[in-house]
């Protein structure tokens, strides 16, 4: 079982990406830490001054933990929150709140497949799917739209010019899933 990093207290959302934590935790051997989601930070390049923004998520006190790929954390997924997020009620009626996000994993093959040969990417996105299934979401839903698979996309929004090249290869890969969530008001506030 992998190592869940939960937002404290979590409502609304974060309830609901919990829900899809745990699950993943506990389908998916290989998956080392499954992180909540994260927050997009601005960064500044020490020698080039160049700015770009970076995928992290808050520890404690004032501690965030990098998500973009190397070779410390182990194989890892996180989730992205995407605006505008969407509410829906009716008088005398709990709310709904919707929108997307997506599912990012990063992982090295020889860690997933315990034979050499075999690392195939469509064989890790079966296993997620399969976990993805089984998810016991109270009061939402989860539709997966697409994957995207070039690091660019996996990463889209985010810069990659300060991760090193053999982070970004073989054999290390990674995918993004697309998703759309709807959650019930009513079932996630206590």
């Amino acid at each position: 079982m992998s190592k869940v990093i939960k937002v404290k207290n979590p409502i609304l959302i974060d309830r609901f990406f919990g829900y899809i934590q745990d699950t993943l935790s506990g389908r998916l051997e290989w998956l080392d830490v499954a992180y909540p989601k994260a927050e997009r930070v601005q960064k500044k390049n020490g020698q080039t001054g160049k700015r770009y923004y970076q995928p992290v998520v808050y520890l404690e006190g004032n501690d965030y933990d990098s998500l973009l790929p190397d070779d410390r954390r182990g194989n890892y997924s996180f989730f992205i929150l995407d605006d505008p997020q969407d509410y829906t009620q009716h008088t005398g009626m709990p709310g709904e709140v919707s929108g997307s996000c997506s599912l990012v994993f990063w992982f090295d093959y020889e860690k997933v497949f315990r034979e050499k040969d075999l690392h195939s990417k469509d064989e890790v996105k079966l296993q997620v799917l399969e976990a993805l299934r089984t998810a016991r979401i109270i009061g939402g839903k989860l539709k997966v739209l697409r994957f995207w698979d070039q690091a660019d996309n996996i990463f889209k929004g985010f810069g990659l010019d300060e991760v090193e090249n053999q982070y970004l290869t073989h054999p290390f890969g990674g995918f993004r899933i697309e998703c759309k969530y709807i959650i019930e008001e009513d079932c996630l506030i206590v």
